[in-house]
C-alpha cells in the first residue's frame, strides 16, 4: 500500500469513529469563556452554513485596509474573469533574473512566479475583474500565510485538513487532493468541517477571510454551486474556473511538467511568495489595462518608496481585442504611457495569443525606439522581440 493510499485509509478511519468537528466544538465549550474561547466559538457557529458577500462589501473592506490602491470607473465583461492563470506553457518566458522594486502585474500567480525571479519587493495584481483580486485577498492570501508548507496549501485548498500533510511531497499532495475530492459527498463533508475548524481555531484569519473560504469549500461539497457560480465567486465563464487545484496541479505539479523554477519548486520558493503576502507587501489594482490616472498613482507610490526598478506583466491582454477590443496600437501606446509615467528604464512582460501554445515576450525600454514596431502575435520565436529602427 502506498503512502496515499494509506493516508486515504487513515482518514476515513476518523471519518467511520466521529466527526473531529464535532469534538473540537464540544471541547472548546468546556473550557470558561475568555475573550479568545468567547470568539472561537462564535467563529465555530461562522463555519456552518455558506454565506451572501456582495462585491462592493469585499472591495470596500478590501481599500479599508489599504490593499486596494485603485479603482477605475471602468466596465468589464462578465464571463472573462481567470481566477488562476491558464498560461501552462509559462517556462519559455524569457526572465531575465534581475531584482526589481515593484512588479505591477495584470494577472494572478502568473504574477508569482515573475516576481521570485525578479525577486520583487513588492507586488501589486491588477486586473479589470473584482473577482481574481477578491480571490487572491480572501482566499488564497489566509491559506498562504497559514500553511506551513506548500503541500500544506494545497490540500487546504481542497477542503482537506491541513494536518494531513506531513510529511508529503508536492506531488503526493496533489495526488492526495484529487483522490480525495473524487470521495463521496459526506466523506467530504467531514473532511472539510475538520479543516474549517483548524481554521476557526486561527485568530490570524479574520472573520471575513474565515467565511469566505468556507462558502468556496462548501461549493466544493455541492453547496452554492452552479454552472456560473461557485460558492462565493459570481458570473464565471463556467465553474471549473473557480477550481484552483487543476489551475495550480496543470501549472505547478513537478510530476506532470519536470523540473521548473516556480513559486512551488522549492520550499525556499513558497516561503518567498507566503512572505509577499504575510508582509503586506501585496496590493490590488481594479482597472483597466491602460488607465492613466492607475499609473499616475503607482508612479506617486513608488516615489514615495524611492522605488527606481519597475516591471510590469500584462500577460495576453493585448491578444484579447475580441472583447476588451485592444489592438498592437494599443499595446505601442500603452507602453508609451508607461515610459511617461515612470520615466525611467522599465521591463515588461507580454504574452501573446489567447490560446496554446502562447508566445512569451519580455521589452527591457529605455527609449521610445525599444517599443516593438510589428506585432509578435504570430512570431514562434520566444527570444527578445524586434526592436523599432
Amino acid at each position: 500500500m502506498n503512502q496515499i493510499s494509506l493516508l486515504i485509509v487513515l482518514l476515513f478511519h476518523l471519518i467511520a469513529t466521529n466527526s473531529y468537528s464535532q469534538q473540537c466544538e464540544i471541547f472548546y465549550k468546556k473550557f470558561s469563556h475568555s475573550e479568545a474561547e468567547v470568539k472561537i466559538n462564535s467563529r465555530l457557529e461562522l463555519i456552518k452554513l455558506p454565506h451572501d458577500f456582495s462585491v462592493n462589501q469585499l472591495l470596500r473592506t478590501l481599500s479599508s485596509e489599504g490593499k486596494l490602491l485603485y479603482e477605475g470607473k471602468h466596465k468589464y465583461v462578465a464571463g472573462t474573469d481567470f481566477l488562476a492563470s491558464n498560461e501552462f506553457d509559462w517556462s519559455k518566458t524569457p526572465m531575465d533574473h534581475k531584482p526589481t522594486d515593484i512588479l505591477i502585474a495584470f494577472g494572478t500567480n502568473s504574477a508569482w512566479d515573475i516576481a521570485l525571479d525578479k525577486n520583487a519587493k513588492s507586488l501589486v495584481i491588477s486586473d479589470w475583474s473584482p473577482w481574481p483580486l477578491i480571490a487572491q485577498n480572501y482566499l488564497i492570501s489566509p491559506l498562504l500565510k497559514t500553511s506551513k508548507s506548500r503541500s500544506e496549501f494545497i490540500l487546504a485548498l481542497s477542503g482537506v485538513p491541513k494536518s494531513f500533510s506531513e510529511h508529503l511531497d508536492l506531488d503526493e499532495a496533489f495526488s492526495l487532493a484529487k483522490k480525495l475530492l473524487n470521495r463521496p459527498t459526506a466523506d467530504k463533508k467531514i473532511l472539510m468541517d475538520k479543516l474549517l475548524v483548524e481554521l476557526a481555531n486561527d485568530l490570524t484569519i479574520t472573520d471575513l477571510e474565515l467565511k469566505f473560504i468556507t462558502t468556496y469549500l462548501m461549493a466544493k461539497v455541492g453547496e452554492t454551486s452552479s454552472a456560473y457560480n461557485f460558492g462565493p465567486f459570481q458570473n464565471l465563464r463556467n465553474s471549473v474556473f473557480a477550481d484552483f487545484n487543476l489551475f495550480y496541479e496543470t501549472r505547478y505539479n513537478p510530476k506532470r511538467i519536470g523540473p521548473q523554477n516556480s513559486v512551488f519548486s522549492s520550499e525556499k520558493n513558497f516561503a518567498y511568495l507566503k512572505n509577499l503576502f504575510l508582509q503586506n507587501r501585496v496590493s490590488y489594482g481594479l482597472t483597466a489595462v491602460n488607465d492613466p490616472s492607475f499609473y499616475a498613482a503607482l508612479a506617486a507610490k513608488t516615489k514615495s518608496l524611492n522605488y527606481s526598478k519597475v516591471t510590469v506583466s500584462v500577460s495576453n491582454i493585448f491578444s484579447c481585442g475580441g472583447y476588451n477590443g485592444l489592438t498592437f496600437i494599443d499595446f505601442q501606446n500603452y507602453l508609451q504611457l508607461l515610459m511617461k509615467s515612470f520615466q525611467g528604464p522599465i521591463t515588461v512582460f507580454r504574452t501573446t495569443s489567447t490560446t496554446p501554445p502562447h508566445n512569451f515576450f519580455r521589452y527591457d525600454l529605455k527609449k521610445v525606439t525599444d517599443i516593438p514596431e510589428k506585432d509578435e502575435e504570430q512570431i514562434t520565436s520566444v527570444t527578445e522581440p524586434q526592436k523599432a529602427g
